[in-house]
């Protein structure tokens, strides 16, 4: 079927023709001549546009087009393997801090335990005492606490809250573990692991000298050294030093 040409002349004069057969006066219908004139420079306006790729080879540019759509399903394949990767590389970092904080917390730990023991030897030495026998009950009684930017051993409570010493002046004059063994020593308390607080009288050998009682052990368990606890405190059970 041929194309026709809406906005010739000739088009024109045969609508008007056909209409006047009818009795219709194409002039007089409402917006005949406006929708002419509009159809006319909608056509020029797409015949201007057309003619802009008149050279254009639409094979070439279907291949190209594609091609293009190709690249991008690529890229966006790309993009999710990046994705991928980036949260391979983050999971492994964490795994990497999780264990640096870990070993940290290990050595913090162990240095901790390293201070409160030396400090608690030290301390059972100086008022005589045997360090086997004392040392696990001051290193449960004790923590290691930072006080004004330096980290010292100090006395806490069954809650695990620092004990303040006797003759505190301050909320931060806290109990060191000096205090509590020599507070034990005073009272009586584990009375046989100290020297000098056993056996008495003229058949007793002097503290640190002579020969030990037939039996008495130099190391002991800290089981047996339970076992013997109500003994040593009241000071039946002697426990050579």
């Amino acid at each position: 079927m041929p194309e026709i040409d809406t906005s010739s002349e000739e088009f024109k004069a045969a609508l008007k023709a056909h209409l006047g057969e009818h009795g219709i006066d194409a002039d007089s219908l409402p917006g005949y001549a406006s929708a002419l004139k509009d159809e006319r420079e909608a056509r020029k306006k797409a015949e201007k546009a057309a003619a802009k790729f008149k050279d254009v080879d639409l094979d070439k540019y279907s291949a190209l087009t594609a091609a293009a759509e190709k690249a991008e399903e690529e890229r966006q394949r790309e993009a999710g393997r990046y994705d991928e990767l980036l949260e391979k590389e983050r999971t492994k970092f964490k795994g990497t801090v999780e264990e640096r904080d870990a070993k940290i917390t290990s050595l913090t730990a162990s240095l901790e335990r390293t201070l409160i023991e030396s400090a608690a030897k030290s301390a059972i030495a100086q008022h005589g005492g045997d360090a086997e026998l004392l040392l696990p009950h001051v290193t449960r009684a004790t923590k290691l606490l930072e006080i004004d930017g330096r980290h010292a051993a100090v006395v806490v409570d069954e809650r695990g809250e620092p004990r303040l010493a006797p003759d505190a002046k301050t909320a931060t004059d806290y109990m060191g573990i000096d205090h509590l063994v020599g507070g034990w020593k005073e009272a009586g308390k584990y009375s046989g692991a100290f020297a000098g607080t056993g056996a008495s009288g003229g058949g007793a050998p002097p503290s640190g000298s002579g020969p030990r009682p037939t039996g008495a052990k130099k190391t002991v368990s800290e089981a047996e050294f339970m076992a013997n606890l109500p003994g040593i405190a009241d000071g039946s059970v002697k426990v050579a030093v």
